[in-house]
């Protein structure tokens, strides 16, 4: 029935939904919307919004009231505000909602003349709940190289001592020697899966296959988890749905003056290229997401977090610091801030060129990560993109020259038949804006410089237009 009433008193198999209404089934029902679910000795219902959920075995209850009469919550049983009676030994957990004392000869000793706890008010009925087989696995995947052994052993050591229990810590190895191997047997924990791989991101990509979880979290194999971390992003997560992915704030330490990270709860696709504010070891995601890395190191996790918040997915940051992320001075990310630059230009490139009102004007929007030389059409292609962007500059608040700069930069030097580009060049009004022109056009069209031939000499060439004439002593 729809806009009615719908209900099954005698054991049927059938009656599915009660929309506006009422649905009571003994054998089986599946939706109310908008009304009641009430289920007095079946195991199958699923959903109650604005309603009612009476059954033996609770899911869902969103705006109304979940009450578990025999056995126990699955899955928490949620319900946003409502009341939940405690009719047995189960039925944990509720999010939010009305405490309520319940004086019913069916309540156990430990409820009974007592105000329920409700994890908003206090969270000692979480961790016992956590411990349940119910609550939701999560992978926790770890890429392991060359660092220091006590480092691996402390990342190590504190997943494994997470409140949260409910997990399995799938390390994939990259290195070369055994090393990390003896390491881990150390440990002995059979939460523990050991894989090995090469390259970082196929360490990353095969962690997400062999992941069983719910829920995916990722760890990096110098950095910390507080013991709290895993519980509390669960918890987030259960209690937000629509939520794909979140992060939580850090204490950031090692090669670097200690600070604490103040990143935004609310994160969509501007924020982040304006401020890059997602910790990508304290992420955790839901498995439907699909998660794959591009093979664009060190930058895959900036790629994948455009492409999530372009999808749709909705990522937010927990406000609690749960993670200590350790800054090394000889990552990639500090030894080459050049490459840095670039990557984050391809990246930005690719990703703005798929917004609704820029789509289908770079030629080349599907190659840019990989492209590797460049003809007049392509730049004409990107400037036409380029006079596109600037006009959206005011509205996002971002700078699009100091943002694609450096990807001229590589189109200019990965140019074919350079003579024609550089004429082309200096003929295009908008390229003087992203440079000092008379600086740019003298290098574009003169410069003397040394090169290095294939037998480690060097020479002193001229260039003029592309062409180069080696020089005499």
């Amino acid at each position: 029935q729809h806009a009615g009433i719908a209900v099954t008193s005698h054991r049927f198999a059938d009656g599915r939904t009660a929309t506006c209404g009422v649905g009571a089934d003994v054998a089986r029902f599946d939706d109310a919307v908008k009304g009641f679910a009430l289920y007095r000795n079946s195991a199958a219902g699923r959903k109650a919004d604005a309603g009612c959920f009476n059954q033996t075995v609770c899911r869902p209850a969103v705006k109304g009231c979940a009450r578990s009469d025999r056995v126990s919550f699955k899955k928490y049983g949620t319900f946003v505000p409502g009341r939940v009676f405690y009719h047995a030994a189960g039925g944990r957990v509720v999010f939010g909602g009305t405490p309520r004392r319940d004086d019913s000869p069916g309540t156990p000793s430990a409820f009974r003349n007592k105000k329920l706890v409700f994890l908003r008010a206090g969270r000692d009925m979480m961790n016992e709940f956590f411990q349940n087989t119910d609550a939701p696995l999560v992978s926790v995947v770890m890429p392991v190289f060359n660092h220091p052994a006590s480092r691996l052993r402390q990342a190590v050591r504190s997943i494994l001592n997470q409140t949260y229990s409910r997990f399995e810590l799938i390390i994939i190895d990259g290195h070369l020697t055994d090393a990390n191997l003896e390491i881990v047997k150390e440990f002995a924990d059979p939460r523990i899966v050991y894989c090995r791989a090469k390259g970082y991101i196929n360490c990353l990509n095969l962690g997400m296959k062999k992941a069983a979880g719910d829920y995916i979290a990722r760890m990096d194999s110098d950095d910390i988890s507080y013991p709290r971390r895993l519980e509390e992003q669960v918890f987030f997560l259960e209690q937000n749905p629509d939520v794909g992915l979140c992060s939580c704030q850090a204490e950031i330490f090692g090669d670097t003056k200690p600070c604490v990270t103040k990143n935004a709860a609310d994160i969509d696709f501007i924020t982040y290229v304006k401020t890059g504010q997602i910790l990508h070891p304290a992420i955790m995601f839901r498995r439907e997401l699909n998660v794959e890395f591009d093979a664009v190191k060190p930058c895959e996790d900036c790629l994948l977090f455009r492409k999530l918040l372009l999808s749709g997915c909705v990522i937010k940051n927990l406000d609690k610091v749960l993670f200590k992320n350790r800054v090394n001075r000889n990552s990639i990310m500090v030894r080459r801030p050049k490459l840095m630059e670039l990557l984050m230009a391809k990246i930005n490139l690719y990703a703005f060129s798929r917004l609704p009102r820029l789509r289908g004007i770079l030629n080349f929007s599907e190659t840019v990560l990989d492209k590797r030389s460049f003809m007049i059409s392509d730049f004409s292609s990107f400037f036409k993109f380029v006079g596109e962007m600037k006009k959206l500059d005011a509205v996002y608040g971002i700078n699009t020259l100091s943002m694609f700069r450096p990807f001229l930069d590589y189109m200019i030097s990965h140019s074919l038949n350079r003579a024609s580009v550089y004429l082309y060049l200096i003929t295009t009004p908008l390229f003087y804006t992203f440079y000092r022109p008379f600086k740019k056009i003298v290098q574009l069209i003169f410069s003397i410089r040394n090169k290095r031939l294939s037998n480690g000499r060097k020479i002193k060439v001229m260039t003029i237009f592309g062409a180069e004439i080696k020089l005499k002593k």
